[in-house]
């Protein structure tokens, strides 16, 4: 299983209560567990990361008339958890994480929007650099992504995933497919089904997401990408 946390602040990276112990431990557990996992995080002016390097120069995140514009930064693997932070200094280049002793920052809404947008990006993008790689064995393309899980209950990760993919993404009315399928293998185990057309005949459609991004702008955000991520080849020999 793949495991995104996306928190505000993590230990060792910055820390100001128990959410960073938290952020700081149970990726570390899950992934001696056997399972891939990733953390994004805020880089803020406390912030110490060893050679950071871009892994994303740019993404666009619109707030009502204007555009924000962030990157996102490789922080590294440790014990086999994949950090990654959003830099965007106007909003986390401060002398604290959330406020001044007179008071919390005025913006947090803002400054943790942003944050919460932009980890939604990068991982709509990754999963189309998954999906090309697949596309290139297959003899068929996908025409369609059928997707389940937590991440898919953001209605707008969906739509986004849609617009970068260029094909429809598909939800079903019940998004936790591994315990379903758990049910339904020991539903037939015991005969509780009567085969696997009856299982079939079960799935039902939760919501379709169509691509609304124009086709130049896609492929020419995904070039810049795929570039960011060519410039962090080769970083660790």
């Amino acid at each position: 299983m793949h495991i995104a946390f996306a928190a505000s602040e993590c230990v060792p990276f910055s820390k100001t209560g128990g959410l960073a112990d938290v952020v700081g431990s149970l990726p570390q557990e899950l992934a001696r567990l056997g399972h891939k996992v990733t953390v994004y995080c805020p880089r803020y002016r406390l912030t110490k990361l060893d050679n950071p390097r871009q892994v994303i120069r740019s993404i666009t995140v619109p707030f009502d008339d204007r555009y924000r514009f962030c990157s996102v930064l490789d922080g590294g693997v440790r014990n086999g958890v994949q950090f990654y932070f959003i830099d965007y200094p106007p909003f986390f280049d401060r002398d604290a994480l959330y406020g001044t002793p007179l008071g919390d920052y005025h913006d947090n809404a803002e400054r943790f929007a942003l944050f919460c947008r932009a980890v939604l990006e990068a991982t709509a993008w990754q999963t189309r650099e998954v999906l090309d790689a697949a596309n290139e064995v297959l003899a068929a393309p996908f025409t369609e992504l059928r997707v389940d899980g937590g991440m898919t209950a953001n209605e707008l990760l969906m739509q986004f995933q849609a617009d970068v993919l260029g094909v429809p993404v598909i939800r079903p009315k019940v998004t936790e497919t591994t315990a379903l399928g758990a049910a339904f293998a020991a539903g037939l185990a015991v005969g509780f089904w009567a085969d696997e057309d009856e299982l079939r005949e079960r799935w039902a459609l939760g919501r379709r997401w169509e691509p609304q991004m124009e086709a130049r702008r896609r492929e020419r955000e995904y070039a810049q990408w795929k570039k960011a991520v060519t410039r962090s080849f080769d970083w660790v020999s």
